[in-house]
């Protein structure tokens, strides 16, 4: 039984230095993954359109193109194609999927309290009131958020989106706001916001109250680290303009 027991060990040691040989040796395209995906519409798109951006796509479905945005490239080349292509992307299927990857779970029994809050129905106006529109923008625009040194909410409407700024998209409120929608249907959920150090770096988390403590660290992408780093996809984008 010693010696059964002991070549099933060296045989689950073996597999598994196997496992991480491949890994870093015969590292998985790109497109393999479906991480930090925006949906693009099938007929919206050509065969040619495919061709030159196959390098991207990492599935297709139900008449959806899936696209990983860490393979366009960098941060700024992610804002940049997301731009171009507003008018082809799947904004209700992409917003699943951006709700998705920028959730964190802190693992917090109790809720944590926010340095400020702010109305769905507030933001909304703040948005309008510096020309940017809730219900039409297609990553026209983008918000930027601080807490001020008393604590206070900042608030801002970019053009475009900017790396070196807590500065993120509507869509990911829109997809925010929808996922609440299937706890509870309160029309005018408060968002809080808190500022935070997080292995040495300042974030912005912010939640629903009462959403069942559903936070979003939404100054970085929280699923776009390890598995970059194992499968060798590039860069290890850690933010995400969606």
């Amino acid at each position: 039984m010693k010696r059964k027991n002991k070549i099933l060990l060296g045989g689950g040691f073996i597999i598994f230095i196997i496992a991480i040989i491949t890994l870093f040796f015969f590292p998985r395209d790109c497109n393999d993954l479906c991480n930090n995906t925006i949906v693009i519409i099938d007929s919206e798109v050509d065969v040619d359109w495919e061709h030159e951006n196959s390098a991207f796509i990492c599935n297709k479905a139900n008449a959806n193109i899936f696209v990983n945005l860490s393979c366009v490239g960098d941060v700024d080349s992610q804002a940049i194609f997301l731009k171009d292509h507003k008018k082809v992307i799947n904004y209700s299927e992409s917003r699943k999927h951006i709700e998705a990857d920028h959730r964190i779970s802190f693992g917090v029994g109790n809720p944590i309290k926010g340095d400020d809050q702010i109305s769905l129905d507030n933001l909304k106006a703040e948005i309008k009131k510096k020309h940017g529109n809730w219900d039409t923008d297609k990553y026209d625009h983008y918000l930027y958020f601080d807490i001020d040194s008393s604590g206070k909410l900042v608030i801002d409407v970019l053009e475009d989106y900017n790396q070196d700024k807590y500065c993120y998209s509507i869509q990911l409120f829109k997809a925010v706001t929808e996922k609440r929608a299937t706890i509870d249907s309160n029309p005018n959920p408060i968002f809080q916001f808190k500022k935070m150090n997080i292995l040495h770096k300042d974030v912005i988390v912010f939640w629903i109250t009462g959403s069942q403590n559903l936070y979003y660290d939404f100054s970085d992408n929280p699923k776009l680290t390890l598995s970059e780093k194992l499968f060798n996809t590039g860069e290890n984008i850690v933010k995400s303009p969606k």
